[in-house]
């Protein structure tokens, strides 16, 4: 997948890409997935969309600057779409048990499902989501004709 993006304040990059390895697609067998290779989004300074700073003040507790009051910045991750192009990393199988595997698998499920949302239903429409269409369409086939939601769509039960 490339995605290309004009001149912006946010990032340097002109396109962004993710590729998936997957060896037998074109076979009968169910595929299997080899690797997953994103790539780094270069942030101008201070304008990162997936990590935010958080600056916390904390009181020394002991030693000699207990109850001085120092500034800690953090970096928190925050929701966001470029995360997308960092894939799940996969450790070495002698390094986890069957947990971690799971967890990992379901990850990289999870990640290239994402990959078919767009390369399936996202790209070919491109258009009518920038312009609020898709979702629109989206809205009309949740509602009967009276603008009702259909049933077994109301939220709360």
């Amino acid at each position: 997948l490339r995605f290309k993006f004009s001149e912006n304040e946010y990032f340097t990059d002109e396109v962004l890409t993710k590729r998936y390895e997957i060896p037998n697609l074109l076979l009968e067998d169910e595929p299997i997935l080899k690797d997953v290779v994103g790539c780094d989004v270069h942030w101008k300074p201070g304008r990162s969309l997936t990590y935010r700073e958080v600056k916390k003040k904390q009181r020394a507790k002991g030693g000699r600057r207990a109850g001085q009051i120092r500034t800690v910045t953090k970096r928190e991750r925050t929701d966001s779409f470029f995360h997308f192009f960092s894939p799940p990393k996969l450790p070495g199988m002698e390094e986890m048990d069957e947990e971690q595997a799971d967890r990992i698998e379901h990850a990289f499920d999870v990640d290239y499902d994402v990959a078919q949302a767009f390369r399936g239903h996202i790209i070919p429409k491109a258009v009518l989501w920038f312009t609020g269409e898709a979702m629109d369409e989206g809205m009309e086939a949740m509602l009967d004709e009276d603008g009702m939601p259909l049933e077994g769509l109301e939220g709360g039960e």
